[in-house]
């Protein structure tokens, strides 16, 4: 898109050869398309324009058209590479991640190791009433689960 900005400076208008120029893998594509409307649109003079005066209107009007384009790629490049770099971190963050298996047999040791700390603490509640001098009665334990 630089080179047809280019050579609309030099040339003083859209080229035919300028929009052949703007190719995507070897093929022509949208944005090559919409420069040849837009030369075609140039073209007619409804206003009566002397040619000098239409020639540099044209020249205007196709800058000031190549200038936003432009623009436009420079945001869409940015905003790609900061999708870039957060697909990156996370393809990162995910590779550190352990598999699902051994996800897994963590949260059994966890559950594992909460039930043993809870059994412990209610130990310690009742030797601390037994030394207190508290009627401590037999441990009674009771699992309510949903099963249906």
């Amino acid at each position: 898109m630089k080179a047809v900005r280019a050579s609309v400076e030099q040339e003083g208008e859209l080229t035919e050869t300028a929009i052949q120029s703007v190719i995507f893998h070897g093929k022509p594509y949208s944005l090559t398309e919409e420069l040849e409307k837009l030369r075609s649109q140039l073209q007619s003079n409804p206003e009566g324009l002397e040619p000098s005066a239409l020639r540099a209107k044209q020249k205007e009007q196709s800058l000031a058209y190549i200038d936003k384009q432009l623009q436009s790629i420079s945001w869409s490049k940015s905003d790609c590479l900061d999708r870039e770099l957060m697909e990156e971190g996370a393809r990162q963050a995910a590779a550190v991640l352990p598999s699902i298996e051994v996800l897994d047999k963590i949260m059994r040791y966890e559950t594992m190791l909460e039930r043993k700390r809870d059994r412990a603490m209610i130990q310690l509640e009742r030797l601390q009433r037994r030394r207190l001098g508290e009627a401590v009665p037999p441990p009674l334990t009771m699992e309510v689960s949903e099963r249906q």
